[in-house]
């Protein structure tokens, strides 16, 4: 079933009960990365520029931006169809994986990607 309304414009569904568990556990992962992100920024402004610290603080800077943007990614992916993330390499994917967190938002969601639904059977479809 298409989840379209007037003029072919796309509808928002609310999340079924499985999903919205993992969503909110990205969410909670999420913002657990970007209080670290602001720890660093703070410790960055604190620190003297060029020294080896500031360096170092530079570093770790990237390395949390890092973790926000892939958790955004892992937040797209699973709204869009959470089987996804059983292919990825992301952090946050893996541990949502390894939880069964994932398997259960797919079972409550459908089919699931293009990949892994060509290697199960196809639901009926009403007769379509």
């Amino acid at each position: 079933m298409d989840a379209r309304g007037p003029a072919g414009a796309a509808l928002a569904l609310d999340p079924d009960p499985a999903l919205s568990e993992l969503l909110e556990a990205i969410r909670r992962g999420g913002r657990e990365a970007y209080r670290r992100l602001l720890g660093v920024l703070r410790e960055l402004k604190s620190l003297e520029a060029g020294s080896e610290l500031y360096k170092r603080a530079l570093a770790e800077l990237s390395r949390a931006q890092g973790v926000v943007l892939g958790n955004v990614g892992v937040f797209v992916d699973a709204s869009v169809d959470p089987e996804t993330l059983t292919h990825s390499k992301a952090a946050l994917a893996t541990a949502l994986v390894r939880q069964g967190l994932v398997a259960d938002a797919i079972r409550g969601a459908g089919t699931g990607c293009r990949c892994c639904a060509a290697s199960r059977p196809r639901r009926w479809q009403g007769g379509r």
